[in-house]
């Protein structure tokens, strides 16, 4: 399971060992396909293949859930991969009792592309927020230093690649710089091109479970500060001449 990564494991002879990480190791994963209108709105295609403790905790739950509550439960799933999304259609793909839940949706996105400066000419595409629904340092690091451990109970692992088509004759003016951030306590990678008349973007995140002591907190907070901020950087459309 993903959710293996980062803890310890203690063999029979008594030793205590690290659990084996491997980059092929299956994680969740999120396809997003947008269209983007000439008004800032985006409206697409999302699916959602789902691992680990969140998608046995879903599968258990279809037992017993059904009908609209289902429908609302899913709504939700969406919704925490895109808070700001109004998901229009949701449909389970995934046979029930299965290890992995995969779901597609239907979403809508209004100000996707949000109005920069007095003239309205230039857009700014946002990034994606690194911990689905808020910042690392949000979650993590939220005080500047520590007296006692930080303990990270709960790994963030996910790949996440989004299709943005732009409107009609609008242009790229700035790209987000790509992230390729390694460091003891996460990897984090942002891949960024245009593809025609299409944004093409890939977020992937491995934070483990793990022990930050006191003494490396300072550099734990500088290293999820600046995962957040390539994430989150916004790329500029210019839409209008």
């Amino acid at each position: 399971s993903p959710e293996l990564r980062g803890r310890s494991a203690i063999l029979s002879a008594g030793a205590i060992v690290p659990v084996p990480v491997s980059n092929d190791d299956p994680v969740d994963e999120v396809n997003i396909e947008l269209v983007l209108d000439a008004s800032g709105t985006a409206k697409g295609n999302v699916s959602i293949q789902l691992r680990g403790r969140t998608a046995q905790s879903l599968s258990e739950s279809f037992n017993y859930v059904v009908g609209e509550d289902r429908v609302n439960m899913l709504r939700g799933v969406v919704q925490s991969w895109l808070p700001w999304a109004s998901v229009d259609e949701v449909k389970l793909v995934s046979k029930e009792g299965a290890w992995e839940v995969g779901l597609t949706a239907q979403v809508t996105i209004p100000g996707f592309g949000s109005i920069e400066g007095k003239e309205g000419k230039t857009w700014i595409i946002p990034g994606y927020d690194p911990g689905k629904s808020g910042t690392l340092a949000g979650m993590y690091a939220s005080k500047v230093a520590r007296e006692s451990a930080l303990n990270i109970d709960y790994p963030i692992q996910y790949r996440v690649k989004r299709k943005t088509k732009l409107p009609a004759n609008a242009k790229v003016e700035r790209l987000a710089p790509a992230v390729d951030q390694k460091s003891p306590f996460l990897s984090a990678n942002r891949s960024i091109k245009v593809e025609g008349d299409t944004l093409v973007e890939e977020f992937v995140m491995n934070l483990p479970t793990g022990t930050v002591t006191a003494e490396s907190y300072r550099a734990f907070l500088d290293t999820v500060q600046t995962t957040d901020s390539g994430f989150l950087a916004g790329v500029r459309v210019r839409v209008k001449p």
